[in-house]
């Protein structure tokens, strides 16, 4: 995770997030708008707080596979 390297806090803007994932900037803010209702990140003018760095790496393997 990126976080490992960078700590909790990404110093990335919602454009450049969405850039690096390959999305628009609009699917980018609404998924990171559902990751703060969940309490997972915080973002501040050009940095991502991660809050819960557990949920946001259950969250980016998917659904447990049978």
């Amino acid at each position: 995770m990126l976080s490992a390297k960078l700590g909790s806090t990404l110093p990335f803007t919602r454009q450049e997030i969405a850039e690096m994932v390959g999305t628009t900037t609009e699917t980018a803010i609404r998924v990171m708008s559902n990751l703060k209702d969940r309490g997972i990140i915080r973002s501040v003018r050009g940095k991502v707080i991660i809050l819960d760095e557990e949920k946001l790496r259950l969250l980016s393997e998917g659904p447990p596979r049978v």
